[in-house]
């Protein structure tokens, strides 16, 4: 590089230099696969991932991971300065409130025009999904003596096997069975009953479904006890014999 002074004197400076890789890997081979797989709903699962310098420079890169979706986190987020054979370490965490299926990243570390893919990330999370189908049964008006029978749907579409047992708080209405076992993927159908006692208008009774390790579901039953109405007219009917 050439500097002219006072416009008369001429000094050469020599600039000189040598470019080198941009290498930052991953000291653990193994961790080219993080699997966060199998998370209970409403925990969380991290694992630590140790990266390192090996460029003859001190290099300040950004990691991140790719896509970016809320449940997986990494830390720290801002760029990591690392010094020729430094290492850094990172911390992978996926937390999930609800069953999410399939979740798939890469870890990339960047630093200027230089990417670099370090791992692939894997995450899921399971737990427990069962819900009824609909949450009132309406029966309508039951003669007195008679039986009214309707359908309800116990369905399990988690990863968890459930016990489930029902109480009815009135003994007019009945279902079947009480208690159970749900597993995974099944849909069980409950046969709901209504026999009144008496007549009576616009009866309302809640039943409630206890779920092992997982709260409780309701559904409320209604209806209305009617007496046979009396007859319109006689008809007589004769035949020779």
């Amino acid at each position: 590089v050439s500097f002219l002074i006072n416009g008369t004197y001429q000094y050469i400076v020599t600039v000189s230099g040598r470019g080198v890789n941009f290498n930052v890997m991953l000291v653990n081979p193994a961790d080219k696969l993080i699997s966060l797989e199998g998370t209970m709903v409403g925990r969380a699962k991290k694992r630590m991932v140790t990266i390192i310098n090996h460029s003859e420079a001190c290099v300040c890169p950004t990691v991140s991971l790719e896509p970016p979706v809320p449940e997986v986190t990494l830390a720290p987020a801002e760029p990591v300065q690392l010094k020729p054979g430094q290492e850094s370490t990172l911390a992978v965490r996926f937390s999930a409130n609800t069953l999410v299926k399939g979740i798939e990243q890469e870890l990339c570390v960047r630093f200027q025009d230089n990417t670099r893919v370090l791992s692939t990330v894997r995450a899921s999370s399971v737990g427990m999904k069962v819900f009824l189908d609909r949450q009132f049964v309406p029966f309508g008006s039951t003669v007195l003596g008679n039986t009214a029978t309707s359908r309800l749907l116990l369905c399990n579409s988690g990863d968890l096997a459930v016990r489930f047992t029902w109480e009815v708080k009135k003994s007019i209405f009945a279902i079947s069975p009480a208690e159970g076992y749900s597993v995974p993927g099944s849909n069980i159908t409950l046969t709901v009953s209504y026999t009144p006692e008496k007549l009576q208008a616009n009866v309302c009774c809640q039943a409630i479904c206890t779920l092992s390790n997982h709260g409780k579901l309701t559904v409320e039953f209604s209806g209305t006890c009617l007496d046979v109405p009396p007859p319109l007219m006689t008809i007589s009917l004769s035949c020779p014999v």
